[in-house]
């Protein structure tokens, strides 16, 4: 959460005289921590054919064919496109040995 929305709560229960200090204070830590559970913000990136294909050590007609036969799943970007690319730690998993 933003610290300027933090700000605003505060001045908004600030000037509530039904809500005292230490009220106020608990309620804007439930705030803050509401909705952490340690993974939020983790993005996993996409990785464009080229350099997933770069980073695997195949030439991208060798990953088009893996496209094909399944062994790895695209993910579209780009609106009205027909650009794909391949999630990270899709092609992590590949580096590392492993299946997708």
């Amino acid at each position: 959460m933003l610290a300027t929305t933090l700000t605003a709560i505060h001045a908004v229960l600030a000037a509530d005289p039904s809500i005292d200090g230490q009220n106020r204070a608990r309620f804007l830590e439930g705030i803050k921590q509401s909705g952490k559970t340690g993974t939020e913000n983790k993005v996993d990136p996409i990785v464009r054919r080229l350099e997933a294909a770069e980073r695997l050590g195949i030439s991208p007609r060798t990953l088009d064919l893996w496209r094909r036969q399944g062994r790895v799943k695209p993910v579209p970007f780009g609106a009205g496109t027909r650009a794909v690319g391949f999630r990270q730690s899709v092609i992590e998993t590949f580096i590392n040995g492993g299946a997708a």
